[in-house]
């Protein structure tokens, strides 16, 4: 089906034919950069599809997808560039949310442990400032009643 993919016109794409999320989780568990990318670009069609009206169940993106997609960056053994990457997608998720056009994104404690979880698994010496600075954030949020 990734071959096909952009064949399908966005807008177009069928739930019950493409399973986004059953696609998107097997190639999370490849544990590879190939995986983490492939990942992401089902949740960005994800967000096409949703943005050109294709609202249907099993299409619109959701917080289980943009966690997935972390977590296979986590998993990518691709280090500070798989948890930069990780961490641009969980700020892409809270700009979503907060736009008021995906009210359903709002990052959960979930998302937040895998950003923290491909920070420590980069082997990057300033993870561990960086994991605290998202654990910050997190509590920010979390006081301000933007709670999971």
């Amino acid at each position: 089906m990734n071959r096909r993919l952009p064949e399908v016109p966005v807008g177009e794409l069928d739930p019950a034919a493409v399973p986004i999320s059953a696609i998107m989780n097997g190639w999370a568990k490849t544990k590879s950069s190939e995986g983490a990318t492939m990942v992401e670009m089902w949740l960005r069609r994800s967000q096409e599809e949703y943005d050109a009206g294709n609202r249907r169940p099993g299409i619109a993106p959701t917080t289980k997808m943009f966690t997935m997609t972390v977590d296979a960056y986590a998993k990518s053994n691709e280090g500070s560039k798989a948890a930069q990457r990780a961490e641009e997608l969980l700020q892409r998720m809270h700009e979503m949310h907060r736009s008021g056009r995906y009210e359903n994104l709002k990052p959960t404690t979930g998302i937040f442990n895998a950003v923290i979880n491909a920070w420590a698994r980069s082997g990057d010496k300033m993870a561990p400032v960086r994991a605290e600075q998202i654990l910050d954030w997190m509590e920010k949020l979390y006081k301000a009643g933007d709670r999971d």
